[in-house]
């Protein structure tokens, strides 16, 4: 991730219109809503780095069964530079579990071609995840998301992807739920 110059924010703490964009997004109050968080709300908790990786579980499930095909050191290396490989292991894994009713989705001919799906697949994912947070939670989702480029969520068809991979990172929900937001926004 860049780094801006000092000189530039300070351009920006001074610009008049950026406040009240930032204050838009940012929650009214600082601490998080009363009783727990939904499964889906969980993620929003995370950090951003976090949310990301789910993304990356969410696509790789989707083309689990494609990824499982590609086992020559070439092609893995194309694949885990795109989305890295705890991502491709746990989307293989949970493809042959054969648990979560995966989506009909059209073959990729090379690993280039099936690592660029995927991760079109996961950030589609994280979009169709954002319009499922909770009104609660919604403004510590925005935040853990790029405020422009989404591709259209997936349809409604991905949810047990998406609700499959909130449930297995569970674990962390008692991390984030301490009272206070993950430091990295």
């Amino acid at each position: 991730m860049p780094v801006l110059q000092r000189e530039t924010i300070r351009r920006l703490q001074a610009c008049t219109r950026l406040g009240p964009r930032l204050a838009a997004l940012l929650p009214q109050a600082t601490t998080l809503p009363e009783g727990p968080p939904e499964a889906v709300d969980t993620l929003a908790l995370l950090p951003r780095h976090a949310v990301e990786e789910a993304g990356a579980r969410m696509g790789a499930i989707i083309y689990g069964r494609q990824l499982a095909r590609y086992v020559d050191a070439p092609s893995v290396a194309v694949l885990e530079r795109a989305m890295g490989s705890p991502a491709r292991l746990f989307g293989i894994r949970e493809a042959a579990r054969g648990r979560i009713a995966l989506p009909s989705v059209p073959v990729e001919q090379t690993p280039s071609d099936l690592a660029g799906a995927v991760i079109e697949a996961a950030w589609s994912c994280l979009a169709r995840w954002r319009d499922m947070v909770s009104d609660a939670y919604r403004p510590w989702a925005l935040l853990r998301l790029p405020a422009a480029g989404l591709p259209t969520p997936a349809p409604a068809t991905h949810d047990g992807v998406i609700l499959a991979v909130v449930m297995a990172l569970g674990g962390a929900q008692e991390e984030a739920r301490d009272g206070t937001l993950a430091a990295d926004v």
